[in-house]
């Protein structure tokens, strides 16, 4: 949280500031900086690609050989690059919650999901550096260089609007996969029972009966185990059946909450207001909430603009701007000059 001072301290505070939010706007926020915001996103998507092509080609036994050091040598810049992207997106993280302590939104991003995406991805490097690893422990930490490719996600706007989904579902989806794991185990327990007379082999525990409720749960049926008594198939049956049911029901409701988000993203995307003696809503708050009800029916409800970050609202349909309305920089999308209220 920035507080004014005089002298040559505070102008040097001041530079600090902006540098970080600047920065912020660049590696953030690119819709709302210049082209320097494009070009370092542009930068970094090619990087991870090549990243990831270039992990997937060392599996090649013949390109190993021939270019170990050139990958060695990619692998070392790519992590170098990565490393400072890491630490500068936890510096500039305070940019969030401006009000707020720094450490308060650092600490939030730090574990944020894309934040330990971004931390799994180099960590392989440093970790041989740091202490002793088997190296059959290492081959498979190497692979976590593959979790570069998520870094993609925060580039895209679709990705974004998962998590978000995600997090609003989350409720519903633990419901879900707790059905989902009580019918594997209830089931795989009646398909032992009566299964392992006849098959010792495949069924020899509830454990391996475990297989066959999740194969046949997720109607992937790969037809190496199976039942064959009476009593097995008609369990089988109804696993299959419930299966089904258990897939599209959360189908149809994520698939409802991804239409509700992307609907609500769209209307913030608006790159320009036309219009004049509009009314301007700074924010979203419940006194704002009351605003707006009270406005939806009068003569003044097409002319109102929610210049707003927050996505997870309902804005009763009105004109809505994804943007910082305490960014200066930004504001002509709003048009204050020809506002009638803000």
């Amino acid at each position: 949280m920035y507080k004014p001072q005089s002298g040559f301290f505070g102008i040097l505070k001041l530079k600090y500031f902006f540098l970080r939010q600047r920065i912020y706007r660049i590696i953030e926020n690119p819709e709302d900086s210049d082209k320097a915001g494009w070009v370092f996103n542009v930068f970094l998507f090619i990087l991870i690609i090549f990243n990831i092509a270039a992990t997937m080609a060392e599996t090649l036994p013949e390109w190993h050989r021939a270019w170990e050091k050139q990958f060695l040598f990619f692998d070392l810049l790519s992590v170098i690059f990565f490393t400072v992207e890491y630490l500068v997106r936890i510096w500039c993280s305070a940019e969030k919650s401006p009000k707020s302590p720094a450490w308060k939104p650092r600490l939030a991003h730090i574990f944020s999901f894309l934040s330990i995406i971004d931390l799994l991805a180099i960590m392989p490097f440093y970790l041989p550096l740091i202490m002793q690893i088997d190296m059959r422990i290492l081959r498979v930490l190497r692979l976590f260089r593959l979790l570069r490719i998520f870094k993609i996600g925060r580039y895209s706007d679709t990705f974004i609007s998962f998590l978000r989904v995600f997090r609003r579902k989350k409720d519903f989806i633990f419901i879900i996969f707790f059905t989902v794991f009580a019918v594997i185990v209830l089931s795989s327990g009646f398909m032992y029972y009566f299964e392992n007379s006849s098959q010792p082999r495949e069924y020899k525990s509830i454990f391996h009966a475990m297989w066959w409720g999740i194969i046949t749960i997720t109607t992937v049926g790969y037809g190496d185990i199976y039942p064959v008594t009476a009593a097995g198939r008609i369990i089988g049956g109804l696993v299959a059946l419930l299966g089904i049911g258990l897939v599209a029901i959360p189908s149809g409701v994520v698939g409802a909450a991804f239409l509700e988000d992307l609907e609500k993203t769209q209307q913030g995307k608006i790159s320009r207001i036309d219009m004049e003696d509009h009314i301007i809503i700074c924010g979203y708050t419940e006194a704002a909430g009351v605003l707006l009800r009270r406005l939806k029916n009068s003569e003044f409800a097409g002319k109102v603009i929610i210049a707003s970050r927050r996505k997870d609202i309902d804005f009763y349909g009105y004109k809505f701007v994804n943007v910082d309305f305490t960014d200066i920089t930004i504001s002509g999308r709003l048009v204050w000059k020809n506002a009638g209220l803000v």
